[in-house]
């Protein structure tokens, strides 16, 4: 009995290690060889950037300088998961074949424009952001919705939560309270804090004297611009087509997949047996 139980353990220990190694996997680009040869070099960026090349398009590159793989016409968001100091800044990005299975390759950041979001807007306005000795605690959980928003001065806020109706975000698992570290006070004279204490919104922003209202009183037109992709150069009428190379594999993590599965399907075996072992006694 001991022993069995003991065995059942060891296949669910193996089971919880195994969906850790697929998250993990599936984090990284898929089936890039030159990401896993420099893992220690990349750095994260997890951002969106325009194509903007100075022909109209922009080629996308098994690795740094290497077998050139797709074109992308300018003024499409990607979003780059991170970035090498390879002769310059590359980024690696994933895109999606006609296939369904996904590709990773890497652009020339020189040809990347940036989309207007908070780490734009912390740069660009630095010297106005308040950082105070003890953080500012607002209760959310008192009003009926809290607007989230990319940056103060955006146009529309990225969503709305109503408590309680998200129950994973952490704010709700708490006591409702949420700490700001980072302030700021738009040209109205209105407070914004930046969410830190969320895994889902870390790093958005609240209007904290208009928590619940979703329409902008203030834009702020030239991030707005730029969060558009506007004032980029215009795509290229012609732009010369790559086929995606076979050796582009979607690279998926079947390995880490088998054993998930496999450990849950042998978890299912020896938990039936034992149950119709019980019965039969």
């Amino acid at each position: 009995m001991k022993r069995k139980m003991t065995l059942l353990l060891a296949v669910l220990l193996l089971f919880a290690l195994a969906v850790p190694a697929l998250a993990d996997a599936i984090a990284e680009p898929w089936g890039d060889d030159f990401y896993r040869a420099h893992r220690e070099e990349v750095k994260a960026e997890h951002r969106y950037y325009y194509t903007n090349g100075p022909q109209g398009f922009v080629t996308l590159y098994r690795e740094p300088e290497g077998k050139r793989i797709a074109t992308l016409a300018n003024g499409e968001a990607y979003f780059i998961q991170f970035l090498i100091q390879w002769k310059g800044t590359w980024g690696v990005m994933e895109l999606q074949k006609e296939n369904g299975e996904f590709v990773s390759g890497w652009v020339p950041m020189a040809q990347m424009a940036e989309q207007y979001d908070t780490v734009s807007f912390v740069r660009d306005r630095a010297s106005e952001l308040e950082e105070p000795e003890e953080p500012l605690r607002v209760l959310l959980t008192s009003h009926a919705a809290a607007a989230i928003w990319a940056y103060p001065g955006a146009e529309v806020p990225d969503t709305v939560v109503v408590p309680g109706e998200l129950e994973s975000y952490a704010w709700f698992l708490r006591d409702g309270e949420a700490s700001f570290y980072l302030l700021y006070t738009d040209p109205l004279g209105r407070k914004w804090g930046r969410i830190e204490d969320s895994k889902f919104y870390g790093g958005l922003w609240v209007c904290l004297d208009a928590i619940e209202e979703t329409e902008a009183a203030w834009v702020d037109e030239k991030a707005a611009a730029k969060r558009a992709g506007e004032d980029l150069i215009p795509p290229a009428e012609g732009i010369p087509q790559i086929s995606f190379t076979e050796d582009s594999a979607s690279g998926f993590p079947w390995l880490a997949l088998g054993l998930t599965l496999g450990a849950v399907v042998l978890a299912l075996i020896l938990l039936l047996l034992f149950r119709k072992k019980k019965a039969a006694k």
